[in-house]
């Protein structure tokens, strides 16, 4: 009886091993896919980051242009027909400026959310190594059946025991 109890608890202690084993590789995997992640988010942040500089750019150009052109159009000595083409120009000017500024925010949004996404691998990261769900392999030993043919065991020692006196 011994021998079955000791046999069980070898067997599920090796069983356990391999199954930590396999935890291990797949843990070591999701983490390598997490970092690949994140270094290819971080590549985009910086491609963002430069197309947001040059976007800012031609947001104040635009501006001065703008400036400029409602500065003209304050003369008056201005033709009609210049007039005219100043303002076809002010109005084009402007639609372009309002893209520009929904660009500007839609790659600002886009960075923050890369960047979100950096952080939570980064905590993924960071938390591999705790895992409350690892139990002791005797836990996994301790089931019912078990307990029963221990209790049963210490039940025959205490019989064979008292036999002997």
């Amino acid at each position: 009886m011994c021998g079955y109890i000791c046999k069980k608890a070898h067997d599920i202690y090796q069983e356990n091993q391999q199954t930590k084993r396999s935890k291990h590789e797949l843990k070591s995997k999701q983490l390598e896919k997490v970092a690949e992640d994140s270094k290819r988010a971080q590549g985009e942040i910086n491609r963002l980051n430069d197309k947001l500089t040059k976007v800012e750019n031609e947001v104040k150009e635009r501006e001065k242009e703008i400036t400029n052109i409602q500065n003209d159009l304050k003369d008056p000595n201005i033709s009609d027909e210049k007039k005219t083409e100043l303002e076809e120009k002010l109005v084009a000017l402007l639609a372009s400026q309002e893209d520009s500024k929904k660009e500007k925010d839609r790659i600002i949004k886009t960075i923050k959310d890369l960047e979100n996404r950096i952080k939570k691998n980064n905590d993924i990261i960071a938390n591999a190594g705790s895992n409350p769900n690892d139990n002791h392999w005797i836990w996994q030993f301790m089931t019912m059946e078990n307990i029963m043919i221990m209790g049963a065991c210490y039940a025959m020692y205490t019989l064979l025991k008292d036999d002997k006196k």
